[in-house]
């Protein structure tokens, strides 16, 4: 049955503090953990091994169980009749982000909009923009993480990050 988990107050400190120096991989576990995904899309995303990474983060107070939900038979659809194929369907309207008013804000929605994205590969790249001090760091990190998005998930999710964080005015 799957099972859907969120972070603790344990878990969110973590994300914000550090305090207590989890592994890029358990981090990284950490991070995809959003009280939505269950437990079988989470271990499409989780690197190494998902099941000991989830059963140690809930072990350690990390995560807790929210819903444990009961498999449904998947109903197959009757073959449909063939036809010509349908017209490409339309580019998807942009979903409106909220990229923050302040630096630090912007950094946080960066970080979480990489990790939504590109899960635990974007690890690197969100530590850069982490710890990067000033608006000059900021927007080299912010480059390399519109390059990273471009390369793992084409030119256009480079172009979409750059037109948020990059040459959206603070404020």
């Amino acid at each position: 049955m799957p099972t859907t988990y969120r972070k603790t107050d344990k878990g969110r400190r973590e994300i914000e503090t550090r305090q207590h120096g989890l592994s890029p991989r358990m981090r990284g576990a950490l991070i995809m953990v959003d009280g939505q995904r269950s437990d079988e899309v989470l271990r499409t995303m989780i690197m190494g091994d998902p099941e000991a990474a989830l059963r140690w983060l809930l072990d350690e107070g990390f995560i807790e169980v929210v819903a444990v939900t009961e498999a449904r038979p998947v109903a197959r659809p009757a073959p449909a009749p063939v036809a010509a194929p349908p017209p490409p369907p339309a580019p998807a309207a942009p979903q409106e982000v909220d990229v923050g008013r302040t630096l630090e804000e912007r950094k946080r929605r960066a970080v979480r909009y990489l990790n939504d994205r590109l899960g635990p590969s974007a690890e690197g790249v969100a530590l850069k923009i982490e710890r990067a001090r000033d608006v000059r760091d900021v927007l080299l990190a912010f480059e390399s993480a519109e390059r990273l998005l471009a390369m793992g998930r084409g030119a256009a999710a480079g172009t979409e990050f750059r037109t948020l964080f990059i040459d959206t005015p603070l404020g």
